[in-house]
Order: C-alpha cells, then structure tokens, then sequence
C-alpha cells in the first residue's frame, strides 16, 4: 500500500490522485483569501509511476524482440 494512503487527512483520494482546498483560509487572512474557493489536485510520487510504466514497457518491448528473433527457429 502506498505511504500516502496511510495518512489521516481530510481530502478526497481517486486512485493516485489526490484532491484537497488550496487553502482553508480558517482565520480569514488576506493573504489567502484568493486561493480559499479553488480545489488542487495532486499526484504523489509521480516519478516513481512514471519510471515503473516505462520499465514496463521497456520489458515489453524486450520479450516481444526476443521472441521474434531467434527463439522460435525450428532446431536440427
């Protein structure tokens, strides 16, 4: 199970994607104030998706040529 998965917070998690208030802005601050009606979406350990897919594919893509360069010659 992914670490993030494991936490207790109060946002809203599809799949990998996590969707949280920019800003709660609890104390009115003006500082926040312009973030306080948005929504952000945050992916975590994006990098770690991304090398796993492209392992797969390079995987994929290393026993698709093997198989059709040699191995399925008829041997005498």
């Amino acid at each position: 199970m992914r670490k993030h998965l494991k936490d207790d917070i109060s946002s809203l998690h599809i799949s990998l994607l996590t969707l949280q208030p920019m800003a709660h802005n609890l104390n009115y601050n003006p500082k926040y104030e312009p973030c306080r009606n948005q929504v952000q979406v945050k992916w975590y350990n994006i990098s770690d998706n991304i090398i796993e897919v492209m392992a797969f594919y390079r995987n994929k893509k290393y026993l698709s040529s093997k198989l059709t360069t040699g191995d399925n010659k008829k041997r005498t």
